[in-house]
């Protein structure tokens, strides 16, 4: 009996070790060489908690384990670091890439205790003279499932957004998948500074697809490549970008910002988003080819509003196809069916604009849905 209780203790122990884990990540790493300028990235950690082991995995764009050499740790994919209560450490990566010396970006993932915080510093050096040209701390950040970030792209400032989407727990039901098998799960959207998503002063909006444990870097604009006049606007302008993630799943993410100036220093800047969006985009779509000059549209509207209507607008490159508007009866999921006679094949489409009618008079955002 004393043997069964005293196992049972320790088990418990254990167990308290195990959940008092804690995961972050660093959605943006760097090191290498290119265009005469070499990056190398520090990783500094600080535990205010009990003794702990932190765990430090870089992965590339794919999920896929990266090799890096970490300070006199080596070159690894992954490596443990003992760290004591009060304790702090910092490891450097030395600016050569992989193995084959090409430079190298992804991103880091950090299982250490509830204590221990961080924070990764990008180091811009020339690779002629050696000099420091600027750092920049990359934050260590936590998944979100709805965030914000300032954008500024005026003069010669450009913002970008680095994210990681981060597999869902085991056991909460959600199956991961590709990007083949599942709806849009990132809905992202463009605004000026008076954000207005009812009465149109939204600039866009984009619907993306990211894999489990995949990472996406990119300068705000280029999510609307699909639209060259809002990447001119992008280009140039200040306001917000709102992210919105379906599916059960979260991004871990963080803001860069580049200031570009011609036989000067440019400075890279980075800083955490903004948990939560103001729109809360809820609802989700997709379309497809069910016979020859048939498109089925389905959208999933946002449970606390009740849709009078829809018009939809479906385009194949920049020629609109059709033009169509709906009336809506009842609620949840709405299916509807658009003839559209020059149709053969789903390949036709590139994108299909939808807005919803509310029964309040309020429009929403134009959902933009891509193949």
């Amino acid at each position: 009996m004393f043997r069964n209780a005293l196992i049972l203790t320790v088990l418990s122990f254990f167990s308290g070790l195990v959940s008092a884990q804690e995961v972050f990540f660093f959605p943006q790493i760097a090191d290498g060489t290119i265009s005469g300028l070499t990056l190398k990235t520090e990783f500094i950690f600080v535990n205010t908690g009990e003794d702990t082991l932190v765990t430090l995995e870089f992965l590339d764009g794919s999920g896929n384990p990266l090799e890096l050499e970490l300070g006199e740790l080596g070159r690894a994919s992954s490596f443990q670091l003992q760290l004591g209560r009060g304790q702090s450490t910092s490891q450097e990566t030395p600016g050569t890439g992989d193995a084959q010396g090409t430079i190298v970006v992804g991103y880091a993932r950090v299982t250490a205790g509830a204590g221990v915080g961080g924070t990764a510093v990008f180091t811009t050096i020339d690779a002629n003279s050696g000099i420091v040209q600027s750092e920049a701390g990359v934050p260590a950040t936590k998944p979100l499932s709805s965030f914000t970030l300032f954008v500024d792209t005026l003069g010669n400032t450009d913002t970008g957004l680095a994210m990681v989407q981060v597999p869902p727990p085991a056991g909460n039901g959600v199956i991961p998948s590709t990007q083949a098998e599942r709806e849009p799960e990132l809905v992202l959207a463009l605004y000026d500074t008076s954000f207005d998503p009812v009465f149109g002063d939204m600039i866009a909006t984009t619907n993306i697809v990211l894999d489990d444990g995949h990472h996406l870097p990119r300068s705000v604009f280029q999510f609307f490549n699909a639209n060259p006049e809002v990447v001119a606007r992008a280009q140039e302008m200040q306001g917000s970008l709102t992210v919105n993630v379906g599916g059960g799943r979260s991004v871990a993410a963080v803001t860069l910002r580049q200031r570009i100036v011609p036989d000067e220093v440019s400075t890279l800047t980075t800083f955490p988003v903004v948990p939560g969006s103001a729109d809360a985009v809820e609802h989700l779509a997709s379309f497809s080819v069910v016979a020859e000059g048939q498109l089925l549209v389905d959208v999933q509207p946002p449970a606390s509003k009740t849709v009078l209507g829809a018009i939809y607008r479906v385009y194949s490159g920049s020629t609109e196809l059709g033009k169509f508007v709906r009336s809506v009866e009842g609620t949840g999921s709405i299916q509807e069916l658009l003839p559209l006679p020059e149709l053969a094949a789903a390949e036709a489409v590139s994108r299909v604009e939808i807005r919803l009618i509310f029964s309040s008079g309020e429009t929403s955002p134009v959902i933009t849905v891509t193949p």
